[in-house]
């Protein structure tokens, strides 16, 4: 077997999101190395959590590794599910040591009731 539904609808995505201009270079290869996973094991299901963590259970036993594998299938498995009822998004985090991009901190003063009546 050459292809499956799920590299159908990796080939659907990658198309989509090079066409906004995304160049995708690790999350691509991340995202391949998935298909062929479901290639070898003659998967020709839906995208599901399941599928998703058997192929990263047999990966590194490392969590960070674990993480960023995630961290790179969300998107797909959203962009999945929204054309493929049988597809499942997945949204929470499995392993606590992924990487997580930072969110810029924002410090707010409080105003004394003085300073509001002067405006």
């Amino acid at each position: 077997m050459n292809e499956n539904r799920i590299s159908k609808q990796l080939i659907e995505y990658l198309e989509y999101k090079h066409s906004l201009g995304f160049k995708l270079e690790h999350e691509e290869g991340v995202l391949k190395n998935f298909v062929r996973y479901t290639l070898k094991y003659d998967y020709d299901g839906p995208l599901t959590r399941d599928i998703v963590l058997q192929w990263i259970s047999n990966s590194k036993p490392s969590d960070k590794t674990r993480g960023r594998k995630i961290e790179v299938i969300r998107p797909f498995s959203k962009y999945a599910a929204t054309f493929d009822d049988q597809a499942e998004a997945i949204y929470d985090l499995i392993y606590k040591k992924c990487p997580r991009q930072t969110r810029p901190l924002y410090l707010h003063r409080r105003r004394s009731a003085s300073a509001d009546e002067t405006l």
